[in-house]
C-alpha cells in the first residue's frame, strides 16, 4: 500500500474448482504485513463491506456496498476465460465488481478480509454486460481451506465437494 514497485512471484499452484491460486513472492519487503481473515460464518446480510482491487486497470481502487446474501451458488460461464465452474456458498455483494477486482479483497470494517472477489452478474439481455450491484466472493473460509492445503501439499487434496470422479454424457 506504500509503494508503486512491481513485486517477483511465483504460481505455487492454481485450483480452477474454486477460482482460487497461491502465488508466493519471490523477495517478501521489509513491513509487509499478511491480511487477516474473518469468518466468513458470520457475515450478515445488510453488513458493510469494501471491494479491493485494480477494476478496469485502475490501481488500488475501493468500493463500497452491502452483503446482499450469503449461500449463493454461482456457474461461472465458460466464455470469455471463464472455466465454467459452478462454486457454492459464495457471498453476494452490492460492492462494485469489474474486470481487476477479481482476486482483490471483500473486506468488513474491522479490515479483515471476509471473501475474494471473483465475479459480477451479467445481463444477457444486454449483450451480457455487468449487471451492476450484483457481484460474487468466495468466501474466506473456503479461501483459507484451499491455500492452506496448497501451502502444505502443494495442491488442494480435499474439495469439500463430493465427486465420483467420472464423466457424464448423453447417450441415444
Amino acid at each position: 500500500a506504500n509503494s508503486e514497485e512491481e513485486l517477483t512471484a511465483r504460481l505455487v499452484s492454481s485450483y480452477p474448482e474454486q477460482d482460487l491460486a497461491v502465488v508466493k513472492l519471490e523477495q517478501v519487503p521489509d513491513g509487509l504485513k499478511a491480511a487477516a481473515f474473518g469468518d466468513s460464518s458470520k457475515v450478515e446480510v445488510g453488513q458493510i463491506v469494501l471491494a479491493m482491487g485494480s477494476p478496469l486497470g485502475l490501481s488500488s481502487s475501493v468500493t463500497q456496498g452491502i452483503v446482499s446474501a450469503t449461500g449463493r451458488t454461482v456457474s461461472e460461464s465458460g466464455s470469455g476465460g471463464g472455466t465454467g465452474t459452478t462454486i457454492p456458498n459464495m457471498v453476494q455483494t452490492s460492492a462494485a465488481i469489474n474486470p481487476g477486482n477479481s482476486g482483490g479483497a471483500l473486506v468488513d470494517l474491522d479490515g479483515q478480509v471476509i471473501g475474494i472477489p471473483t465475479l459480477a452478474a451479467v445481463d444477457p439481455t444486454f449483450g451480457d454486460s455487468a449487471a451492476p450491484g450484483i457481484g460474487f466472493a468466495i468466501p474466506a473460509s473456503m479461501v483459507k481451506t484451499v491455500a492452506d492445503q496448497i501451502i502444505a501439499n502443494g495442491k488442494v487434496t480435499d474439495s469439500g465437494r463430493a465427486a465420483l470422479g467420472i464423466t457424464g454424457r448423453t447417450v441415444v
